[in-house]
């Protein structure tokens, strides 16, 4: 019995460790991915937004978005120089807020934008932004929990 139990232990932290481990990798893998995405103006490409949640990703790892350059400027000197335009969805403010949040800096003075404040503009007493969408939100209320303007 006792070998048993000791062969289920042995059993499952070896499994942890292989599980650990690829997770670990497939992390990386990601994130390499994702730099080899970079261009030359900071951004990540692809179909849209990918650099706001790019710095999502890079800040869950701990990595500073201003050492991910291609070749001199970082993903953040891109989203530092690209706020939404005044008529961008409620969304891609929120997405926004969300990925400044994630790298530790101020959503109400971000590049001289108060993002935050923008956000506002989308809520008309009752829901944010567009009344048949409900993503909306629900991630303009992430983006204000994540930014510490409501407690959650």
């Amino acid at each position: 019995m006792t070998k048993n139990i000791f062969i289920i232990f042995v059993t499952i932290f070896a499994l942890m460790v292989i599980v650990k481990t690829c997770l670990a990798d497939s992390s990386s893998n990601a994130l390499h991915y994702l730099v080899s995405e970079q261009d030359s103006s900071g951004k990540i490409s692809g179909f849209g937004g990918e650099s706001d949640w790019a710095a999502i990703a890079f800040a869950a790892d701990g990595v500073d978005i201003q050492t991910v350059k291609n070749p001199t400027t970082s993903l953040k000197d891109f989203l530092l120089q690209n706020p939404p335009a005044a008529s961008s969805s409620a969304t891609e403010w929120e997405r926004k807020i969300l990925a400044i949040s994630a790298i530790k800096d101020d959503p109400e003075n971000f590049g001289g934008v108060d993002y935050l404040q923008n956000l506002k503009t989308y809520f008309d007493g009752s829901q944010i932004g567009d009344v048949s969408l409900l993503n909306d939100d629900i991630f303009g209320l992430l983006a204000l929990i994540a930014s510490g303007s409501v407690d959650s």
